[in-house]
């Protein structure tokens, strides 16, 4: 997806909010800056545990845009509670890791409205100066190769901006395995065994491609679903007890699931972080197993041997 068709899906999702789509169409605009990438509509965890949806979000810099109207902030949370994805998950982000919001409050009138846009703008483009004179920021090139986009990149996190179309390309991207139309082989769980990390994944990881829901939603096959905050696993098979279902594992998962963006309308696999079994758990009411998140990162180059 080019430059223009993302900006044009991602800023018509406030479409049906009259003056937040005002308030986020005009701090793009006026930014000015198309290193930027902006997300409308961002997944966050708040302080008090809470979940809703932030207006306007720069990956890149951690800040948001709020439009504030007087029922804005009740509303917030339930206008979306039924369309939460697994790209919701995904890119989530929790208020307290360095995130700063900016608020522009519509109540006031047209001026007191465009001062504050104009001010929030102001300070978004002095923090885009600030990371990049720190050499921290990271310019966002859309309709670039993934495998390009990788360059010297030292580890994989959850929220990184990388899908993959197919296993085979996840395999090859990320852990040069070299595979060639073999795609239609692989299981959803399996150890790579070409490559230079073949013997890490024989001795520690398995890659699990796991079809998952988010918690709440219907699931078909293996029923796995992640919680909300990505951290946990519920793997249930209604065939077997709970007694047949194994308790622990001594290796570790590292976990790709396949999403739709609902923005760029892809399904592609992505990273949702290394998991370990925590034994035998209960989802509504059903026998499983569970696995939580240990690391939410995983290391590539420093893994290859030398």
């Amino acid at each position: 997806m080019d430059r223009l068709e993302y900006l044009v899906k991602t800023l018509s999702r406030t479409r049906r909010k009259d003056y937040e789509n005002y308030v986020v169409n005009a701090v793009w605009n006026r930014l000015g800056d198309n290193e930027l990438r902006p997300v409308s509509q961002q997944f966050v965890t708040g302080l008090d545990g809470k979940r809703y949806f932030i207006d306007l979000y720069f990956p890149q810099l951690n800040i948001g845009v709020e439009c504030d109207e007087a029922y804005h902030l009740g509303q917030a949370a339930h206008d979306r509670a039924r369309e939460r994805t697994l790209i919701d998950v995904l890119s989530h982000i929790e208020l307290d890791k360095s995130y700063v919001p900016f608020h522009v409050d519509v109540s006031g009138g047209f001026e007191k409205t465009e001062q504050q846009i104009d001010l929030v703008v102001e300070k978004i483009r002095s923090a885009a100066l600030a990371a990049r004179e720190s050499g921290s920021f990271v310019a966002w090139e859309p309709g670039r190769p993934v495998g390009e986009r990788l360059g010297d990149l030292a580890e994989i996190r959850v929220g990184d901006d990388l899908g993959f179309p197919s296993i085979i390309e996840t395999c090859n991207a990320l852990f040069l395995t070299g595979y060639r139309g073999e795609g239609g082989r692989f299981r959803a769980f399996f150890r790579p065994r070409r490559g230079p990390y073949a013997h890490l994944f024989a001795e520690k990881y398995v890659l699990w491609f796991a079809p998952v829901h988010v918690a709440g939603q219907n699931g078909r096959t293996w029923e796995n679903y992640v919680s909300e905050d990505g951290r946990t696993i519920f793997e249930v098979n209604t065939e077997l007890s709970v007694e047949e279902l194994d308790s622990a594992e001594d290796f570790e998962r590292v976990v790709f699931v396949k999403a739709r963006n609902p923005i760029t309308g892809r399904s592609e696999y992505r990273f949702l972080g290394v998991f370990a079994m925590a034994g035998h758990d209960t989802y509504q009411g059903l026998d499983c197993r569970r696995y939580d998140r240990t690391s939410d990162h995983f290391k590539l180059q420093q893994n290859v041997p030398a």
